[in-house]
């Protein structure tokens, strides 16, 4: 799939998290003037991986390996943010013909912030709540405004969280425009824990202290 309606590009960079998964291009494409759009969108906005738990344990490679998480850092998801444009798949070379992001859907919604946790603790937590999902054939382009196209709005629940879960599938096996591998190359990949190193933290620390408030250290054990 492809994407360079100007308006429908404008509109998605207004919002302040949105991301859009296309085909990875050709080289050719990357010379295009409508390309500096889909780059400029993708500096102007993205979504905020820590709202997304289905998105919370990937990260980046560090020197092409998983990042490992032990018992001294926190998971990258905290700060990190994903691009507003990710390409996904293979790069068509020659004749080679590959699979492509084909469909053509946008999940709408809102985001919301609480501090609020069931255990009673106070929290940071972003999240997303989808509340409208389209379908159809148009592709976002600007050829597409003068086809015959269908499309349809739906706020059925199974479908938006079908949806949901389908589209953040996409972002997981996406990567940042322009990439250099004609293959499939995730950006982010499942960190790592070091469990042998947190088990040797934990077991030298006091469990009030991990789980309690960390403040009384006169407080009489559980």
């Amino acid at each position: 799939m492809w994407m360079d309606d100007p308006e429908l590009i404008e509109v998605l960079g207004q919002m302040a998290n949105a991301c859009v998964v296309i085909t990875k291009q050709q080289a050719r494409k990357y010379q295009q003037s409508e390309f500096g759009l889909l780059e400029a969108l993708a500096e102007r906005t993205g979504i905020a991986q820590r709202a997304y738990p289905e998105l919370e344990e990937l990260a980046p490679r560090v020197d092409g390996q998983a990042s490992v998480v032990g018992p001294f850092s926190t998971l990258p998801d905290d700060e990190g943010e994903i691009g507003g444009v990710r390409e996904l798949g293979f790069r068509r070379v020659g004749n080679r013909l590959v699979p492509i992001v084909h469909a053509k859907m946008l999940l709408l919604g809102r985001m919301g912030w609480t501090d609020e946790h069931p255990s009673g603790h106070v929290v940071d937590t972003l999240y997303f709540v989808p509340e409208r999902l389209w379908v159809g054939s148009a592709n976002f382009t600007q050829a597409s405004r003068k086809s015959l196209e269908m499309g349809m709005w739906t706020a059925d629940p199974e479908l938006l969280k079908a949806a949901r879960g389908w589209l953040l599938q996409l972002v997981e096996m996406s990567e940042p425009l322009r990439s250099p591998s004609d293959d499939s190359q995730p950006e982010l990949v499942p960190v790592e824990y070091d469990d042998a190193a947190i088990a040797e933290y934990m077991s030298e620390r006091d469990f009030d202290f991990l789980f309690g408030d960390g403040l009384n250290d006169d407080a009489d054990p559980c």
